[in-house]
């Protein structure tokens, strides 16, 4: 019963868990707006996805497009882990802080209750560090507007379409000033650069950093003179 013990048995509990498949319409709508521009069989499972949501099948198959299906479940992410400061002192308190990612429409109490039912260790104190609450802004915009333009221009045929993305940006803070905000990125990254995120190598080509500039130039351009 030392605090090591009890908060490894907690996390291997929420480890198995997470992730967990869930259906948030928020999320399905917007997937149902990509799901025409996406390969198959991908173009299937995401027609499918209301239908689909909760078969275990169904995540596995399209869990190879880590992108598209984050927007199908909560993830939990056990990221520190602190106890002890000696090999033969059994420490009498344990700490464990944990990254969750939760879908649009997930209440987060509701969540934390979920995580003490699966932990089933009334010992064990759950406290919130950082909440953050997911939001979007209204896409009748002339900012909006401006982006699908040049985009246009600089990719024909490629859609702009609104997705639930798997991190969160500084968008909330604007937006709860009222202040339109979009996580628009105007650029091409392969898969591999992609995955170099926060990473000591995280990168992407000059080629591309250029291109970005040009085509936000381009936006405000627009945007200014519209």
């Amino acid at each position: 019963d030392s605090a090591t013990n009890k908060l490894s048995r907690a996390l291997n509990r929420i480890a198995m868990l997470y992730p967990k498949q869930i259906s948030s319409p928020q999320a399905v709508h917007e997937l149902s707006k990509i799901a025409a521009t996406r390969p198959e069989p991908l173009k299937t499972y995401y027609t499918g996805v209301v239908s689909e949501m909760k078969s275990p099948e169904y995540i596995k198959s399209i869990a190879g497009d880590r992108m598209l299906s984050s927007m199908l479940v909560n993830t939990v992410s056990i990221t520190v882990l602190k106890a002890g400061y000696k090999t033969n002192v059994i420490p009498g308190e344990a700490v464990a802080e944990l990254d969750c990612r939760l879908l649009p429409g997930v209440d987060k109490d509701e969540f934390i209750a979920e995580i003490k039912r699966a932990i089933h260790d009334p010992t064990i104190e759950i406290s919130v560090l950082e909440w953050n609450t997911p939001g979007v802004s209204p896409l009748e915009t002339d900012l909006f507007k401006a982006i699908q333009a040049v985009a246009k221009e600089e990719a024909p045929g490629v859609a702009v379409k609104p997705v639930v993305v798997p991190w969160f940006t500084d968008s909330h803070w604007f937006r709860c000033l009222g202040i339109t905000c979009y996580g628009f990125e105007p650029v091409e990254v392969k898969p591999d650069l992609l995955a170099s995120m926060h990473g000591k190598d995280e990168r992407i080509p000059l080629t591309v950093f250029s291109d970005g500039l040009r085509r936000l130039y381009k936006i405000i351009a627009r945007l200014t003179t519209a």
